[in-house]
Order: structure tokens, then sequence, then C-alpha cells
């Protein structure tokens, strides 16, 4: 009993010094289509904290071989428990200026890319938030997307000395 207790502390300690999440979250298409008019993913969190800020990292899952754009321009509609909305929007850079690849590619050949959308973001409210993503380019329904996923986790934030 006496090792255990150093090593449950140990794991405790270790975990309260590690960023705060307060969502991490991800939503898969069916068919790797995502749809311009369906109803946007939405995602549910809860902010206690009105004092720290927040950064958003956006990661898609995309098929090369079907969607071959430079980017994805996505919309952000953040509604806090007082009812009001925050529309934020934010382009998804896939491929740098040379054409190549941006990411990750996993073992089925699908590619990974991870985005900070939004950095030193502040929630004014204590509450229940949703946030509905969807995507805004021209187009009805997007093929090879795979799936995206939103981190919402407290920033680090460096204060000039």
């Amino acid at each position: 009993m006496k090792r255990i207790l150093p090593l449950v502390l140990s794991v405790m300690l270790f975990w309260s010094c590690g960023p705060k999440i307060l969502l991490d979250e991800e939503s898969t298409f069916q068919d790797n289509k995502w749809m311009r008019f369906d109803e946007p993913t939405q995602f549910i969190f809860t902010s206690n904290n009105t004092e720290d800020f927040y950064n958003f990292i956006f990661t898609v899952a995309v098929d090369t071989a079907l969607y071959r754009q430079n980017g994805l321009p996505i919309t952000l509609q953040l509604n806090n428990p007082n009812g009001e909305t925050r529309t934020l929007f934010s382009d998804i850079v896939l491929r740098n200026y040379k054409g190549s690849w941006l990411g990750e590619f996993d073992e089925q050949g699908i590619l990974h890319v991870s985005q900070q959308i939004r950095q030193y973001y502040s929630f004014n409210t204590k509450g229940d938030y949703s946030i509905r993503i969807s995507q805004r380019t021209n187009k009805y329904e997007i093929d090879g997307i795979h799936s995206i996923r939103l981190r919402i986790e407290q920033a680090k934030v460096q204060y000039p000395e």
C-alpha cells in the first residue's frame, strides 16, 4: 500500500500539469462526403473558467485522391450559455506554396492536417457551449473529407518580460 500511494500521487500531479482540455471530439462523414447544406457538425462542451485563454486546434482527414484543393474553408458558430452567437471563419491550409501536401498520411493513405485556428480565445460566461462547424466552399458536397476533429485546450500565455 505504501508503494501505491506515491504512484497515484505522481500520476495525479502529472495529469494536473498537462493542458486543460475543454473539448476533443471527432466526427466522421458518411461516404467521405461533407455536405454543405446538411445540418452542421455540432460539438457541446462546458466551460467554467472565465480567467484563462484557450487555443482551438482543428484536424481534418482528407482522401487526397478525391479532394485536390489547396485548402478547406470552414465556419464555426460558437453559441454561449446566454444565447449569443459568435461566428469564426478559418481556412485550413492543406498544401504549401510548392504544392506539397502538409500533415501526415496514415496507413490507409488518408492525409491528416492539424491547424490552430484560434489562439488565446476566452470564454466570458460559465456554462454549456455548442460549436457548429460547416464547410463554406461553393460546392454542394465535398468528396474526400473523411472526418473533422476539434480540440480546445488551455493556452500557455507568454507574457513579455
